[in-house]
């Protein structure tokens, strides 16, 4: 029962230390505001020690690199002069002396042009080993050459060090102060020194290297508190270096105004990095960073309006789909009255938007574009309307579209649009190609059973019926539509011209071109029918014998072209910082289009290689 008010306790103070621990964060970052500057630019501002420049600062919006177009003083600036006061007794002699002069080199470099700094050695007597100068080399070269000796007048060097900083007025007078072990040999008392420190304006920082045995802490916490300034301590030697550093950065740090072009994306945290600080993170306002270009001035609206007015269409069209019915084909409605007798299934019965069908079909009817596409849903055997392949190209658009914008934002809508208008025609083109290889691959044979039923004394019309009894698909569907075409009045050589233009075969071209001739000269069209089904056999195992001979270059230009774009695709999943500035900088796009040009052209010349033109 004991343990639970321990328990308790230690609970309470894991959940008050996590807002501290936050505070803590919070407060170490370098940030200080954040505002914008209109459209897609940014003012950051940020404390940093020494000089800063656009090149020192980098920034990340995302995954994109952002510009820092310019940094500049932001508010009051007071020169910085600074001393360092280091400690050279015996106890530092060796790494300790050499972590410290490391130590004095990060404090230097929180000097701007400006400024100016000094340096004050102390071990048995304090002396100024550089005097207060705006030459910092100077001041570095007499760094590196201190020694070490007996003695520690910590006291006497804190004195020296606060008289050489000199009385410029407006000036910021710090003074730092670095020494591991407690005052020995000094003239000066600690009281006077911190009353003294008391009425002066000048802010004394200390440093304590805790891993000597005669460190004492409580002289350096007065001098500190006496000047309002900051005690800090480590217990390694390794740790001195660190811990000036973030004492620079909190104590001598300047404010800075950084601003900077964001790019086009729709991340909202920017991440900023300073010299020797962490990358920190900040949101962006509202209002900064959101107009993606696309989206921004009378494009983005008349985009958004158009992907609405598709979203909206594509949604009626689908409801009246799904809730209208469609009269029977015309086919359907006179197959009762054909040789087979049986009447087809309503495979159309469910397919709505009659009305709908018939005014595309008004409307659109004699355009380019609308005999292109009813002619590739024929190629593709295709019953429906050439207005339902549209209304699903349609739907298919705008749902990608939509979906882009919501998951990656305009540019991926843009994609997502063409997408989904590209994909279902190529699907189609692909559909309408398999088609007709799988009716060249059907032609000799059924041809000879043309030829075996005229033979047989049957008539060319009743041979037709021959072949859609025999005939499998895709043959037996187009010559069913050609022997429907027949019994309603065309004339054969009409239905068999439709069947070879919806086919695009030139073996059957050929076939209705030797119809054609037979039906106005005569002769024996059985025997012409054996002979052009041996000529498209022999013809079709020429082709399959190159294709052969062929396939490893094709299969190599295929590689070829693919290679570039698996490779670009697998460098952006494993390293994207590295493919970034090929898809962010001008430079890369430029890159890209040269590459892409580049491909086509070895494109065609290696699809000129391997296609020889004797079966172009």
């Amino acid at each position: 029962m004991r343990r639970a008010p321990a328990l308790l306790a230690v609970g309470l103070a894991l959940v008050s230390a996590v807002p501290a621990a936050a505070a803590a964060g919070a407060a170490g970052s370098p940030i200080r505001g954040v505002h914008g500057e209109g459209g897609n630019a940014v003012q950051v501002i940020v404390r940093s020690p020494g000089r800063l420049t656009p090149a020192d600062v980098s920034a990340q919006l995302g995954r994109e690199w952002a510009l820092v177009t310019s940094v500049r003083h932001h508010g009051p600036s007071r020169p910085l002069h600074l001393v360092f006061a280091v400690d050279t007794s015996s106890s530092m002699q060796g790494p300790p002396l050499t972590a410290a002069i490391q130590a004095g080199d990060r404090l230097l470099d929180a000097a701007a042009p400006r400024d100016e700094v000094g340096l004050v050695a102390f071990s048995a007597q304090a002396r100024v080993a550089a005097p207060l100068t705006g030459r910092v080399g100077r001041v570095r070269r007499a760094l590196e050459g201190l020694q070490t000796a007996q003695g520690t007048a910590l006291y006497d060097g804190v004195a020296a060090a606060v008289s050489a900083l000199g009385s410029e007025p407006g000036a910021r007078n710090v003074v730092v102060v670095l020494s591991d072990g407690r005052d020995t040999s000094s003239h000066t008392a600690l009281a006077a020194l911190t009353t003294d420190l008391e009425r002066r304006h000048v802010e004394v920082d200390t440093v304590g290297l805790a891993q000597s045995s005669a460190f004492l802490a409580t002289p350096l916490r007065r001098i500190a508190a006496a000047s309002g300034g900051r005690f800090t301590s480590t217990g390694s030697i390794s740790g001195l270096t660190p811990v000036t550093a973030a004492l620079a950065r909190a104590r001598l740090s300047r404010t800075y105004a950084v601003d900077i072009d964001l790019p086009a994306t729709s991340a909202r945290d920017l991440h900023l990095t300073l010299p020797g600080a962490p990358t920190a993170t900040v949101r962006l306002p509202s209002g900064v960073g959101q107009d993606d270009g696309l989206l921004s001035g009378g494009g983005g609206e008349l985009l958004v309006a158009l992907l609405g007015f598709a979203a909206v269409l594509s949604c009626s069209l689908l409801g009246f789909h799904l809730a209208g019915r469609r009269r029977p084909a015309l086919g359907a409605r006179l197959s009762p009255y054909s040789a087979t007798g049986v009447k087809e299934p309503n495979r159309h019965r469910l397919a709505a938007l009659p009305a709908v069908y018939e005014a595309m079909e008004e409307r659109f009817a004699g355009r380019l574009l609308w005999n292109r596409l009813e002619t590739l849903c024929r190629q593709a055997g295709s019953t429906a309307p050439a207005g339902r392949a549209l209304v699903q190209i349609a739907v298919c658009g705008a749902v990608l579209g939509a979906v882009g914008e919501l998951v990656l934002g305009p540019w991926a809508a843009v994609a997502g649009l063409a997408a989904g208008i590209i994909v279902p025609l190529v699907a189609l083109h692909v559909r309408a190609y398999r088609r007709a290889r799988a009716f060249e691959a059907q032609l000799p044979e059924l041809l000879s059973v043309w030829a075996s039923a005229l033979r047989a004394g049957r008539s060319f019309a009743h041979a037709l019926d021959s072949l859609v009894e025999e005939a499998a698909e895709p043959a037996q569907s187009e010559f069913r539509r050609a022997q429907h075409q027949v019994r309603l009045g065309v004339p054969v050589e009409q239905a068999l011209d439709d069947m070879s233009r919806r086919l695009r075969s030139d073996s059957f071209e050929l076939v209705v071109l030797t119809t054609d001739v037979q039906r106005k000269v005569g002769g024996n069209i059985a025997v012409i029918f054996d002979q052009v089904a041996e000529t498209v056999r022999k013809r079709q195992q020429f082709s399959a014998r190159v294709r052969a001979l062929t396939a490893m270059g094709t299969l190599s230009a295929q590689v070829l072209l693919a290679m570039p774009f698996v490779m670009a695709g697998l460098l952006t999943l494993l390293n994207p910082d590295y493919m970034a500035p090929l898809y962010t900088t001008r430079a890369g796009h430029l890159l890209i289009a040269i590459a892409l040009l580049m491909m086509i052209v070895g494109a065609l010349v290696l699809r000129r290689l391997v296609k020889p033109r004797a079966i172009a």
